[in-house]
């Protein structure tokens, strides 16, 4: 950096919590300067095998390791700097976001609830059940 010419990547995180586990973590809402997913579908895993769906999200991943030291009480930190990282940087925005039509989650919960096969109401009385089940 004697030269000026850094090249560096911005996310914009925030903390998220997740379905079944306890603790928050960090989510990366907004993103530049480098590519958050990195593609592992074709390539061989530690056995040889072809992976078929794997797609890592890098961006999340700098944000929840910046998460952990930003903390949520009073830590005061504002920004963390993540040196040598391993994302590929670019000169452009890039998108973590996923097509609902795309999402397993979001197109079977459609899907049954489309098709009959799920009924409002016991969604959410399973969404209860499973939230008082592990609150204990």
């Amino acid at each position: 950096m004697r030269d000026g010419n850094a090249r560096i990547g911005v996310a914009i995180i925030d903390s998220r919590i997740t379905p079944l586990r306890l603790g928050t973590g960090g989510i990366a809402i907004g993103l530049s300067g480098f590519r958050g997913i990195r593609d592992e579908r074709g390539k061989l895993d530690l056995y040889g095998r072809r992976i078929m769906v794997t797609q890592a999200n890098l961006a999340d991943d700098v944000a929840s390791a910046a998460h952990l030291l930003m903390g949520e009480r009073d830590e005061r930190r504002g920004l963390v700097v993540v040196r040598n990282a391993p994302v590929v940087l670019t000169d452009d925005f890039s998108n973590v976001s996923l097509d609902a039509r795309k999402c397993l989650i979001g197109v079977s919960l459609v899907s049954n609830l489309t098709h009959g096969r799920l009924r409002p109401e016991r969604a959410l009385l399973n969404m209860r059940s499973l939230r008082s089940a592990y609150s204990k």
